[in-house]
């Protein structure tokens, strides 16, 4: 087949790089399939957001079901794994990404039952803004470690940061719904 390799430095074959490349897009097609389900679905903006999330929380778990029935991996919870490669390797044990497809499905589930009662007022802002940074540091959890994994399994989980950045993501939305269910009143 006449493989050719770019011979500089450790560079990666070209081989490499196509694999690269259609891992790539085969992360990029269950977010174009979730996104056109979502906005099938959804009639309005929220609605949009919770299918999506709801959608995405039962397709990542159930990923890792059946990687679990068909190919006997992970062999634990705590086992590493690149969950996306895109703009670079996000890693985590697998309890990570579960946790959050747990949490995203029931913050779905919340858009959802507020349906078109919400009206977006001033006073949610502070509540989305420490949803906006809860998310923030659990994606940091996810990138911490990309420059370790490149060369070995990470020693280690920045569960810390994770753990901080769920609880203000699950607060500032428990702290938002109550603020947007007062609003109906």
């Amino acid at each position: 087949m006449g493989q050719a390799t770019v011979q500089s430095d450790g560079i990666a074959s070209v081989r490499s790089v196509i694999v690269l490349s259609a891992e790539v897009a085969r992360e990029i097609t269950p977010l174009v399939v979730l996104l056109a389900m979502a906005w099938a679905l959804g009639r309005r903006k929220r609605e949009f957001v919770a299918f999506f999330l709801l959608g995405f929380g039962v397709w990542d778990i159930f990923y890792y079901v059946f990687l679990k029935v068909l190919l006997g991996w992970p062999p634990s919870l705590g086992t590493w794994d690149v969950l996306y490669l895109i703009p670079t390797a996000w890693v985590a044990p697998v309890w990570a990404p579960l946790m959050i497809s747990a949490t995203l499905i029931l913050i779905g589930l919340g858009l959802l039952y507020l349906g078109g009662r919400h009206r977006r007022g001033r006073t949610s802002f502070p509540a989305r803004l420490v949803v906006a940074v809860g998310t923030g540091l659990v994606l940091a959890s996810f990138l911490l470690r990309t420059g370790e994994a490149f060369r070995n399994v990470p020693l280690q989980f920045d569960w810390p940061v994770f753990l901080v950045g769920w609880v203000m993501a699950v607060v500032g939305l428990l702290w938002w719904l109550w603020l947007t269910s007062r609003q109906r009143r």
